[in-house]
């Protein structure tokens, strides 16, 4: 099968890129014929079809780096409607030649535009959503950019919410222009694949209702790669401190984190990652003297497994309705516990006192509360937790049983084209 897969960027930032890119190696391991469709860039892998990726898509998302007048109305139309990455993208198309293009994320950069040029060829489209930017303006789910948007106003299309509460970076400009292009945009989201994908029940739930018809929506969970995150099996190596990974946002709780961990200085913490926090972590850690917390940066996932499998735990404290949690999957992999916030999908894979803890998204104590608990039991009974994760692992959340489930998907749709 020949397979356009269309992401973002084509090396990893964050779980979106992962899953997209071990999808393209793996299918084209197992022998089908899979081309990436992405921005150029100058570190953009060697394709024969690097020339047909659009530039610059980056300056005109939200109008960030609007800096001419005269390119105002311009950059405003491409925010909402793309033409130019919607003409190369049917070049590529006319080049490639796929039976199914397959879309990883709500691209506003590239815009419906390459849905329109997929449907004039008669080619599905298979979207698998990322985040929650069918249901809100921001892609958060954070009122005002601080707190979890408990009632989701703007789930039905009514997005003026995200204008009066400034969601998008604290600024109405910005957040009247995202509610705008997603008011304008959002019938072509829903009804232009053929089929949606749902990495969580969670986000399948939103979807529903956000719109998005039952006989178009699928559940499709993430996966963990075994063969790179697996278990230490000897217990003697589990070490006393706990251990983050992920990108350093407001969303994912590092402000609360640092808070729980500022006055336990008995208990270590290790953060791994960087992002737009990265310099206040830092900034607090000297500036409180909070030695048992340390920041290692950036870490490849060759470097990030050994820290996995020897911590008591791992932590996930996020403020926004995760869509999956692909960072808990790959502790329970290592057989280590995780402990993360009451929110999104977070309680579909963490079971309170059987492979983790759960607590109040934004609830310093209760996370306190939750670090001494695992802090104090022994590590035969976090081996037993972390093992009881693995186990989840292998059932539900495998490569093999991920990619066999979306080769159905394929089929299915390339046949009733």
């Amino acid at each position: 099968m020949r397979i356009a897969l269309v992401n973002h960027r084509d090396w990893i930032e964050g779980g979106m890129d992962k899953v997209a890119l071990v999808q393209l190696e793996t299918l084209q391991r197992l022998g089908h014929t899979v081309e990436l469709f992405t921005q150029f860039h100058a570190n953009n892998r060697k394709t024969p079809y690097r020339k047909y990726f659009p530039q610059d898509v980056e300056r005109q998302r939200y109008l960030l780096r609007l800096k001419k007048l005269h390119t105002f109305p311009k950059d405003l139309y491409h925010t909402f409607y793309n033409p130019v990455a919607g003409q190369q993208f049917a070049a590529f198309l006319d080049d490639f030649k796929p039976d199914i293009v397959h879309v990883h994320g709500l691209m506003r950069a590239f815009s419906p535009a390459l849905y329109d040029a997929a449907a004039s060829r008669d080619i599905p489209v298979i979207q698998t959503h990322h985040y929650v930017k069918l249901i809100c303006p921001t892609g958060k789910l954070l009122q005002g950019d601080h707190h979890y948007c408990q009632n989701m106003p703007c789930i039905r299309g009514n997005t003026v919410n995200c204008v009066l509460h400034a969601c998008q970076d604290q600024s109405i400009f910005r957040s009247l222009v995202s509610a705008f292009e997603l008011k304008v945009n959002r019938r072509r989201y829903i009804e232009k694949p053929s089929l949606h994908l749902a990495p969580s029940r969670y986000l399948e739930n939103l979807l529903l209702r956000a719109g998005v018809e039952s006989n178009k929506l699928c559940y499709h969970p993430n996966f963990v790669n075994t063969d790179i995150f697996f278990p230490d099996n000897l217990s003697s190596t589990r070490e006393d401190y706990f251990f983050y990974m992920g990108r350093l946002a407001n969303e994912k709780g590092i402000q609360v984190l640092i808070d729980a961990f500022a006055p336990l200085t008995s208990c270590k913490l290790y953060i791994a990652g960087t992002g737009p926090l990265e310099a206040y972590c830092q900034r607090r850690i000297q500036q409180e003297k909070l030695y048992h917390i340390q920041c290692l940066g950036h870490l490849n996932e060759n470097a990030l497994v050994p820290w996995i499998q020897h911590a008591r735990a791992t932590l996930m404290p996020s403020l926004w309705g995760e869509i999956f949690g692909l960072t808990i999957i790959e502790s329970f992999a290592c057989a280590t516990p995780v402990i993360g916030a009451r929110v999104g999908a977070i309680p579909e894979l963490i079971e309170e006192g059987h492979n983790g803890f759960l607590v109040e998204p934004g609830n310093v104590k209760a996370l306190q509360n939750a670090i001494f608990k695992m802090a104090l039991i022994s590590k035969k009974t976090i081996d037993g937790m972390g093992y009881a994760g693995l186990e989840q692992v292998r059932q539900r959340y495998t490569l093999n049983h991920h990619i066999e489930n979306l080769i159905r998907f394929y089929e299915r749709e390339a046949v009733a084209v």
